[in-house]
């Protein structure tokens, strides 16, 4: 019956950044504000050059955003 909220429970806690074709991955810690979330990260020195996926999970469920290079 239309769009709604997330509750708290379902909400993302982790981001994963994962590099495609070395499966190297980063797992970022989400805080939210509301319905509005922020973090920081700084990109590694050692991060490979290339595509990588990014994915929203709650430990139970998870999102995946797609490709970035």
């Amino acid at each position: 019956s239309g769009l709604s909220y997330l509750l708290e429970t379902e909400l993302p806690n982790t981001i994963r950044i994962l590099h495609q074709g070395s499966e190297q991955e980063y797992k970022i810690p989400i805080k939210w504000k509301g319905h509005f979330a922020e973090t920081n990260w700084k990109i590694p020195k050692d991060a490979k050059l290339g595509v990588y996926s990014i994915e929203l999970s709650n430990g139970k469920s998870s999102f995946y955003s797609g490709e970035f290079n």
